[in-house]
C-alpha cells in the first residue's frame, strides 16, 4: 500500500519584497521634514531669469556666471528651500514659456515697460552713479544724414514690443518713420557684430556702452536717441510676498557683479520711469510748430517782387463859399 504524500509546509515570503518595501517609502515621505519635501525636483522652481540681449557678453559663460552670482548674492544661504535657479534665456518666446515659475528677472528697460502688468521694477543698475543710458545709431558712411535711414535696414538687439513704434516714437522722437520691413531684431550683440563684420548691416542701434565695439568696425555715429532707463531687477510680485520683495531690493543695491562691468551698482528705482518708457513709444509725440525738413538747402530763394504803382490821384480842395454880409 502507497502512503499519501506528506501535505507540504505554506512557503512563507518575506514582506520587504512586497508590502514593506512600498510602507517604508510611504512613512520616510510622510514623516520627512517639510524643508526636505521643498527641495524636491519634483516641487516648484523658482527661477531668476536673465534676459540682455541688447548687452555685450564676449561669450554664453559669462551670462551663467552673472546669473550664478546674482542668485548667490540674493540668497546667501545654502539650505534656503526657495532658493533661485537663475536661468539664462536667449529668446523672449522662451521666457514667455516660463513666466510661471520666474520670480525675478535681470531684464532691459524696454522688455519691462511693455510688460509692467507683470513685473515690478525693485533696483535699476547705475554704474558711475548714472541709472540712464543712451541708445546710439551707427551707419555705413554712406549714409549722410538720419532721413537717408528711411531707405535701408535698422537693425537692433534691443528688445521692444512691438519693435516699429518704440524705434519711431521713442528712439527717433517721431521725427522719422519706417516701412515695417526696414526695422529687424536681431538674437544679440554678439548677432549684430558679426552682420557689421560681414557687411550685411546698413545701420544698427546699440547702448552706448557697446557703441565702441561698432565704430572699430568702420560704421560712423549718425544719430542718438533720448536716454532710457539701464538694466533692471524686477519681481513678478505674485509671487513673492513684500517683506521678501524689501528685503531683495536691500541686498541688490550692494551687488557688485565681477563679470559685467556695467552692472556694478544698482540703485533703487520706481514704475515712474518705465511707465514714461511705455507711453513714449506708445505714442508719437505732436510738435507744434512741427519741423519742416529742407532736401535742397542750395536752392536759391525766390526774390521779393514790388508791388505796382498805383495811379496819382490829383489833389483838390473844396472850401464852402463865405455869407454875404
Amino acid at each position: 500500500m502507497i502512503a499519501p504524500p506528506a501535505p507540504r509546509k505554506p512557503t512563507v515570503r518575506p514582506l520587504a519584497g512586497s508590502l514593506l518595501a512600498p510602507l517604508i517609502a510611504l512613512l520616510s515621505l510622510c514623516l520627512s521634514p517639510p524643508r526636505a519635501r521643498a527641495q524636491d525636483p519634483g516641487a516648484a522652481e523658482r527661477i531668476l531669469a536673465i534676459y540682455l540681449p541688447g548687452m555685450y557678453f564676449a561669450q554664453i559663460d559669462d551670462k551663467v556666471a552673472l546669473g550664478n552670482e546674482l542668485a548667490a548674492h540674493l540668497q546667501p544661504r545654502s539650505d534656503d528651500p526657495h532658493r533661485l535657479t537663475p536661468r539664462v534665456y536667449a529668446t523672449a518666446e522662451a521666457l514667455d514659456a516660463d513666466a510661471a515659475r520666474i520670480v525675478l528677472g535681470l531684464l532691459e528697460s524696454p522688455h519691462i515697460a511693455s510688460r509692467l502688468a507683470l513685473w515690478a521694477p525693485l533696483a535699476v543698475a547705475a554704474p558711475r552713479g548714472s541709472s540712464e543710458a543712451r541708445i546710439q545709431v551707427y551707419a555705413l558712411p554712406s549714409i549722410a544724414v538720419v532721413s537717408a535711414l528711411r531707405q535701408h535696414t535698422l537693425s537692433t538687439a534691443i528688445f521692444a514690443d512691438p519693435l516699429l513704434p518704440f524705434v519711431e516714437n521713442f528712439l527717433f522722437e517721431g521725427e522719422l518713420s519706417f516701412p515695417r520691413e526696414r526695422v529687424a531684431a536681431v538674437r544679440d550683440v554678439a548677432s549684430l557684430l558679426s552682420l557689421v563684420s560681414l557687411k550685411k548691416a546698413e545701420a544698427v542701434a546699440i547702448y552706448e556702452d557697446d557703441a565702441p565695439l561698432v565704430s572699430k568696425l568702420g560704421m560712423r555715429a549718425l544719430y542718438q536717441g533720448p536716454p532710457i532707463p539701464r538694466p533692471t531687477l524686477a519681481a513678478v510680485d505674485k509671487h513673492i510676498s513684500a517683506p521678501e520683495l524689501a528685503r531683495l531690493r536691500d541686498r541688490v543695491l550692494s551687488f557688485r557683479s565681477a563679470t559685467m562691468p556695467a552692472l556694478s551698482g544698482f540703485r533703487a528705482t520706481t514704475e515712474l520711469p518705465y511707465q514714461q518708457l511705455r507711453a513714449k513709444q506708445e505714442r508719437r509725440p505732436r510738435r507744434v510748430p512741427p519741423l519742416l525738413e529742407i532736401d535742397e538747402l542750395d536752392a536759391p530763394w525766390p526774390l521779393p517782387i514790388p508791388p505796382p504803382s498805383a495811379s496819382q490821384v490829383p489833389l483838390s480842395t473844396y472850401a464852402p463859399p463865405l455869407p454875404l454880409p
